[in-house]
């Protein structure tokens, strides 16, 4: 359910109404069983109307919005620990406030499935996964905070499949910094960073580090 564009050439009171509607419409189509679906459930723009181009950037939003949530009943998300879970925790909450669907939520530990590392450190690393819901069947959105080689990827995909046969995995990453070694990429990268080896980067979260931001050093 679109209640259309809150522009700046858009009236408030006019704005108001289309909203109005559109709740309505929502609670009538959830009351005859339908996964209903509102684009936006507040006054403003996705991205608010001070931005350029805010428009154009709100409803192709508003179009992937639509166009994701077809079959989310069987979507769920998964981290990497560690801050993969961070990233996911914030994923699920910007999911539930625009489209008021609440995804369950697993963490995924990689430790024991690394190449990096001898026997007796992935054992010391390993905390355990925390998935209390089936993946048989289900749309998995993998997520992890940077994208470097693939290991951490293959790892991660190889620790889930111990745990059931997911219908699909999809990687989602904050950050690819390319230097790939192994055949994976991300279904979508928040930002791509060219880099070379010797750069680090590191993102940082208000949860854990007190502000949202992504440090590059040299």
């Amino acid at each position: 359910v679109d209640a259309g564009v809150k522009g700046i050439t858009t009236s408030t009171k006019e704005s108001e109404i289309n909203l109005a509607i559109a709740r309505y419409l929502r609670g009538y189509f959830a009351n005859a069983g339908f996964n209903a679906v509102m684009t936006r459930t507040t006054q403003g723009g996705l991205y608010g109307t001070s931005t350029k181009g805010f428009k154009m950037r709100d409803m192709k939003k508003r179009k992937e919005i639509i166009e994701k949530n077809k079959g989310a009943d069987d979507l769920v998300l998964v981290g990497i620990r560690p801050r993969g879970v961070i990233l996911a925790k914030k994923m699920r909450r910007e999911i539930e406030r625009i489209e008021g669907v609440t995804l369950p939520l697993g963490t995924l530990d990689i430790a024991r499935h690394r190449d990096d590392l001898s026997e007796h450190e992935r054992e010391a690393e390993f905390s355990g996964s925390e998935i209390d819901f089936s993946l048989e069947g289900k749309s998995v959105a993998l997520i992890d905070d940077i994208m470097y080689t693939g290991r951490t990827a293959r790892a991660a995909v190889s620790a889930l499949l111990e745990l059931g046969t997911p219908r699909t995995v999809r990687l989602y990453t904050l950050i690819d910094r390319g230097h790939r070694e192994l055949p994976f990429r991300p279904d979508s990268a928040g930002k791509t960073i060219p880099t070379s080896s010797e750069e680090i980067i590191k993102v940082h979260f208000k949860e854990t580090d007190g502000d949202d931001l992504v440090i590059l050093t040299r």
